[in-house]
């Protein structure tokens, strides 16, 4: 079976706001000396750009929304012929009629909408959700950019974050955040259609910093070191 689309098709041109004075020495600063202005506008600006792009409802959020589609579209139909049946205007007779001929073309629908539904539903896996692509592409970014200005992909280790008192968490997390930040703000005041807003605002969301931790091991990997060379910060593994 075919797929209902949920979202629109792609805008040839994404109409997104250019980066604020303040966001850009923001993000500058807590990448330090090493970074020139231009770099963060260009590769914060792309990233955010791509993320729209790649924002796709995942299976779960497609099988939820027609449900919905479907259950409201019932729903409607009992409303109606309920209403007409305790009309006591006459003129409404003919408008039964008419209902009761369109009638089984939405049930039809409906009934699409559940089977579709239940289609998405036979693809979704127990366990762990994944990264979202989307995800992993912007935080992929935002480690290259880190790598530019000589700042290594740093996380808190669960050691520090269980502190009584806790140290300061690298730059590189405190940069991810604020870049997370930032992203949000600009794809909600971007001339964006709603749904895919509202799909790249679900895969940027605001989470907690554990959450954050386990997402970006995932994206980052394991690394067992980093040395500087003049292009910046390359990874490497001990022998």
């Amino acid at each position: 079976m075919r797929d209902i689309k949920i979202i629109p098709e792609m805008p040839r041109e994404l109409d997104i706001r250019p980066l604020t004075e303040g966001e850009i020495e923001h993000l500058a600063k807590l990448l330090g000396e090493k970074i020139e202005r231009k770099d963060v506008v260009h590769w914060m600006s792309q990233s955010i750009i791509d993320v729209v792009r790649l924002s796709q409802p995942s299976a779960r959020q497609r099988s939820k929304e027609l449900r919905r589609i479907a259950r409201e579209g019932r729903s409607w139909l009992r409303s109606i012929d309920r209403r007409i049946d305790l009309s006591s205007d006459t003129s409404l007779f003919q408008a039964k009629k008419t209902l009761n001929e369109v009638k089984p073309k939405l049930e039809q629908f409906c009934e699409i909408a559940d089977l579709a539904a239940r289609d998405l539903e036979s693809t979704i896996k127990p366990g762990n959700q994944k990264t979202p692509p989307a995800l992993d592409m912007f935080f992929g970014r935002m480690i290259g950019v880190a790598k530019r200005a000589h700042v290594p992909p740093h996380i808190p280790g669960r050691a520090v974050r269980s502190q009584t008192a806790p140290q300061p968490p690298p730059a590189f997390f405190q940069f991810v955040k604020a870049a997370l930040e930032v992203a949000r703000d600009v794809i909600t005041a971007s001339e964006i259609p709603a749904p895919l807003r509202a799909v790249a605002l679900t895969i940027l969301k605001e989470r907690s910093d554990d959450a954050l931790v386990k997402i970006l091991l995932r994206s980052r990997g394991f690394i067992g070191g980093y040395r500087k060379d003049p292009h910046g910060v390359t990874e490497w593994t001990p022998k």
